[in-house]
């Protein structure tokens, strides 16, 4: 924790020294992502690498506070894609849910850091197997939770001008709660990784998806 607080200080404090100051801005974030279960898995299974093949797509906005300085709030709002990724034990299969939000993020923008929270509310969920399909899909409204995941990251300008500024996005959040609303009951993975018999999904098992978002966003300026 220590070393987490002294890299942000340096962050910060680097940053402050920024020449650009960034006027009210609107535009549009895309993202594409990394994923996996932060949380231990049943017994029988591993925690995979998943990654996502629709990105993320988001109106974004930056409101500053101050004239003088580039810090207010950043705001992205649209759909978020992500995703996790349970592994048997036995057999090394991967087994992988890709899920949706409508999601709207709100951080508080220093300097090109963010610090912010992501609340979404699913859409949607499906699932892609390397050697076979599901033989049912989940209700999203009906077995996930709406979403909450905690976000830190950092923008690095790429090209800016007169009518807007382009940038570099590298982000990772983490999430609060459990995706879903009663996991032993909705686990989509319980009759099909071997020996769910022996090792019966728990609720302490929960999945809570740990994120990797890189991309790149634009904003046009609006000056008044």
């Amino acid at each position: 924790m220590y070393k987490l607080v002294s890299i942000l200080f340096l962050i910060l404090t680097l940053n402050t020294y920024s020449k650009e100051l960034y006027p009210l801005g609107v535009g549009g974030s895309i993202y594409g992502s990394v994923n996996a279960n932060a949380n231990q898995p049943p017994k029988g299974r591993q925690t995979g690498i998943s990654l996502n093949y629709i990105p993320s797509i988001n109106l974004s906005a930056y409101l500053p506070y101050f004239k003088n300085e580039n810090i207010g709030l950043y705001i992205d709002a649209g759909l978020n894609n992500m995703s996790y990724a349970d592994k048997s034990v036995d057999f090394g299969t991967q087994y992988q849910t890709n899920l949706s939000y409508l999601s709207i993020a709100a951080y508080l923008h220093l300097n090109n850091f963010l610090l912010g929270v992501n609340i979404g509310m699913p859409l949607s969920a499906s699932h892609d197997i390397e050697e076979s399909q599901l033989p049912y899909r989940l209700d999203p409204v009906k077995t996930l939770n709406s979403m909450a995941e905690f976000r830190v990251g950092y923008q690095i300008p790429v090209y800016s001008n007169e009518s807007g500024r382009l940038m570099a996005t590298i982000m990772a959040g983490y999430q609060f709660n459990g995706l879903y609303s009663n996991y032993s009951k909705f686990d989509p993975y319980k009759e099909v990784i071997p020996h769910p018999e022996l090792y019966p999904p728990e609720n302490k098992s929960n999945p809570r998806v740990a994120s990797l978002y890189i991309g790149i966003s634009y904003l046009l300026n609006i000056i008044y």
